[in-house]
């Protein structure tokens, strides 16, 4: 390093740290001083400039030199490092706060903008007010004058209602009069339906009593039949057995009588014999005595060996047994002629023993012969007690039949008692259904009267009726009230058509009921034409049941009134409940709930209705063609019958349509005054 360069950096440093203690107000001025100082000293000690110093006293302060202002030089240098940063720092802080005050001008002048609209606005809004002010003052001088006029209608229609009440209360007491006239018939028309009701339920448990009666019947029958046929084979097994044992004893006396036969033959035989062998024996020579002697007892074994298998054959031949054994013997006898007296005591020994095995044999065929007959007569006596037995059962099984008859007769006579009372109280019951019809028309004609007699009755009864809505949700009865108040005259017939068929849905299904058991008297009745011995000619054993076509029929119809019946009893139930709901802050949760159940059962009405329209496609077809023999039916129109029970389904359809939907537009309708009445509150 130069003098020059070193002067040149000391220079720029002494600006940098005159600039640095400006800034940092005279901090650096020290390490200046010092800096200067070390650069001096080195310089100084320079080769050209130096004093007269040491050698190495001179290096060591060199390098201490060197050290200082290299450390002085490094903080000099981190210092101004440091600086820079800071500057840089400070500036992009001076750039952010110039930022946020240009978005702070920009947000001043959007606000002043939205301060502008907003007054603008609310001078808007204000007059606004002011105009709806105006027009509502016109409508409340507007209803003011509407009210007067409205008080002055009702004075009006409050002095006309005042002229009506006298004979509104001659027609209360009338329609009183005619109620519990209807009430009665209808009480005595229950009580007819009940008492029919408990006399089919009674002839149908005699109908089953019979049916099974009858079913028990045919089991003895059958159980009588397999007894006669099993007796009949005991019987020729019997007489089979017999002819056997007859048989067996004819062969045992002619087997006693040969053997006896053959016994004297034998012995003949033997006293023959006798002679020939003593004639023999004198005749014998003594020189064959020993030979003889060998072979007599070789063939003494020998026949021994034969006579009892001979014995043993005579299980199967008795009569080849005999005879082989004489034959046997003789020949004996003959071989043994001229042997001495030990020959002649071998021959008797054989003889002896010949006569036992003959005895014991005849002894063996006895007892397996008595044996035999004992088993046999065993066998007879164990048939015997069985046909006993059997004998027994079916003299049992014929009284049993004999009961089963004589309460089969019970049970008819029975069933044609109950059919007769049946037919007693359907016409009673026919009867009680016309007083009804007749007693409903002449409670309509007093209100239809007076209708047509003042037309500004409606008008007059509307608000009541309004003020009712508000009172809470109309219960059946309430809503039948009204409706029968409010028909009209017969012209108008669309609306009162289906109110009436509203209004009659318990009634159309108790004529449902009806035909249902006019149905079931047919078959019955078409059961009961039938020939009573038909079953037992044929004998196949079957009952009697009701024409193929029938059945199905009462199940379809059966089902489908129980739809019905059901849905009907759901409405009648919802109904009082809804009577019964109290006011409160419960009482919108209930109604709600009630409005899902009346949905619920609208989806179940409209289902019916679909399962309806098969039944009535149905009737013609399946129960027309399966009506059963005409004989039975001639005095029964099925056509008319299916047509009768195709228009009363339909008008119950569409009364519990009607009668669902009533429910739901009063539920709807109570439900929005609610919310009309808390949004007002």
């Amino acid at each position: 390093m130069t003098g020059e360069e070193e002067e040149e950096e000391d220079d720029a440093a002494s600006a940098w740290a005159v600039e640095e203690n400006d800034r940092d107000g005279g901090s650096l001025y020290p390490m200046y001083f010092g800096a200067s100082c070390a650069f001096l000293a080195l310089h100084l000690l320079s080769a050209a400039r130096s004093p007269d110093i040491g050698g190495a006293r001179r290096r060591r302060l060199g390098e201490m030199l060197l050290q200082g202002s290299a450390s002085l030089l490094g903080l000099l240098l981190w210092r101004a490092q440091r600086a820079g940063e800071e500057m840089a720092a400070l500036r992009r802080t001076e750039e952010e706060v110039s930022h946020l005050k240009r978005l702070r001008a920009e947000d001043a002048k959007a606000n002043e903008k939205v301060v502008g609209i907003f007054a603008s606005r609310e001078q808007d809004w204000i007059a606004e007010k002011r105009k709806l002010r105006l027009q509502i003052q016109a409508l409340m001088a507007q209803f003011r004058v509407l009210d007067v006029q409205k008080q002055e209608a009702a004075a009006n229609f409050a002095g006309k209602i005042l002229e009506k009440e006298a004979a509104l209360e001659e027609e209360t007491k009338r329609t009183g009069e005619l109620e519990e006239k209807l009430r009665a018939a209808e009480k005595e028309a229950h009580d007819s339906a009940a008492e029919m009701g408990h006399a089919l339920r009674r002839v149908e448990v005699a109908v089953a009593e019979l049916a099974e009666a009858r079913r028990q019947k045919d089991a003895a029958e059958s159980a009588a039949e397999a007894l006669t046929t099993e007796m009949a084979e005991m019987k020729r097994d019997g007489e089979q057995k017999e002819k056997i044992l007859s048989a067996m004893l004819h062969k045992s006396k002619a087997d006693a009588a040969e053997r006896l036969a053959l016994m004297k033959e034998v012995r003949e035989k033997q006293a023959e014999m006798e002679v020939e062998r003593l004639r023999r024996r004198r005749r014998a020579s003594r020189g064959f005595s020993s030979m003889n002697v060998e072979l007599s007892r070789g063939r003494t074994g020998f026949h021994n060996r034969t006579l009892l298998v001979d014995y043993l054959e005579a299980e199967s031949s008795r009569e080849s047994g005999f005879i082989n054994t004489a034959a046997a013997n003789a020949d004996h006898l003959d071989r043994c002629s001229g042997e001495d007296g030990d020959e002649e005591l071998d021959a008797r020994n054989l003889q002896e023993w010949a006569r036992s095995e003959a005895e014991k044999y005849a002894a063996v065929l006895r007892r397996r012969h008595r044996a035999e007959l004992e088993a046999f007569a065993d066998q007879m006596r164990l048939k015997d007690e069985k046909l006993e037995t059997y004998r027994r059962r079916l003299i049992g099984m014929e009284l049993e039949s004999k009961r089963l008859q004589s309460h089969v007769e019970g049970l008819d006579g029975g069933l044609s008692y109950f059919r007769e009372e049946c037919v007693k109280h359907e016409a009673l019951l026919l009867d009680r259904e016309r007083e009804i019809r007749a007693l409903k028309n002449q409670l309509s004609f007093p209100m239809q009267n007076n209708r047509r007699s003042d037309p500004d009755c409606d008008s007059a009864r509307s608000p009541l009726l309004r003020w009712r809505r508000r009172e809470g949700p109309p219960t059946p009865e309430k809503s039948r009230g009204e409706t029968m108040a409010e028909q009209g005259p017969p012209e108008t017939s669309a609306g009162s058509k289906m109110d009436l068929h509203a209004l009659g849905v318990s009634y159309k299904i108790k004529r449902l009921k009806q035909q249902l058991l006019a149905l079931e008297r047919l078959a019955a009745a078409q059961a009961l034409s039938q020939p009573p011995g038909g079953g037992d000619d044929d004998g196949d054993g079957k009952e009697e049941h009701p024409p193929r076509g029938f059945l199905p029929a009462m199940t379809l119809l059966g089902k489908q009134v129980k739809r019905y019946q059901t849905l009907e009893e759901k409405a009648d139930d919802l109904c009082k409940r809804m009577y019964r709901v109290g006011r409160g802050k419960e009482r919108r949760e209930a109604l709600e709930g009630f409005l899902e159940e009346a949905f619920h059962l609208q989806r179940h009405v409209v289902a019916s209705g679909q399962k309806l329209v098969g039944i009535q496609s149905w009737l013609t077809s399946g129960l027309i063609a399966g009506g059963g023999p005409k004989s039975a039916a001639a005095e029964f129109n099925l056509a008319r019958f299916a047509a009768v029970v195709r228009i009363l389904f339909r008008e119950v359809q569409v009364g519990l349509e009607g009668l669902i939907a009533r429910i739901i537009g009063n539920l709807e309708e109570t439900l929005a005054y609610d919310a009309i009445l808390h949004e007002r509150r």
